[in-house]
């Protein structure tokens, strides 16, 4: 069973201390780690087996797939904490009867709940299932 690269390998080569691999696989790694970020690196890397005599192409064509532009890409890894097929979509239970809530919202003055009258609160949203106002001065009763 191969060995997957370590990360003081990793560190070695993007500090240059010592050459790790070839000069020109360490040259590749240290392309695909100015690109990635340090976790997508050493998950790349730790999924690689380094032994192969492949190694390098199969780095060197991933930096290939991701072009030399300045182009964002987003990488997910599989954790485990989502699952992988969609659960069984639940019916929405609607109440068995209708709830009432009364609400007494007060603005700052007359002119403010005057010209916020038709804009706030939206009861033309899809949670309010009917709904009736009135404002007094500066004062909006809402019936909902």
């Amino acid at each position: 069973m191969a060995h997957p690269i370590t990360p003081a390998e990793i560190d070695d080569i993007l500090f240059n201390r010592r050459q790790v691999y070839s000069l020109d696989t360490d040259s590749l790694i240290r392309q695909v780690a100015n690109r990635l970020t340090a976790r997508t690196l050493f998950e790349l890397l730790g999924r690689l087996d380094v032994e192969a005599v492949d190694f390098a192409s199969h780095l060197s064509g991933f930096l290939s797939e991701f072009g030399a532009g300045e182009v964002a890409y987003l990488l997910a890894f599989d954790t485990g904490d989502v699952p992988r097929t969609a659960p069984e979509a639940e019916e929405l239970q609607q109440p068995g009867e209708p709830t009432e809530y009364y609400l007494k919202l007060v603005f700052r003055d007359e002119q403010a709940a005057y010209y916020q009258f038709n804009l706030f609160p939206d009861l033309n949203a899809t949670y309010v299932l009917g709904a009736a106002r009135k404002r007094a001065g500066a004062i909006q009763h809402l019936q909902l």
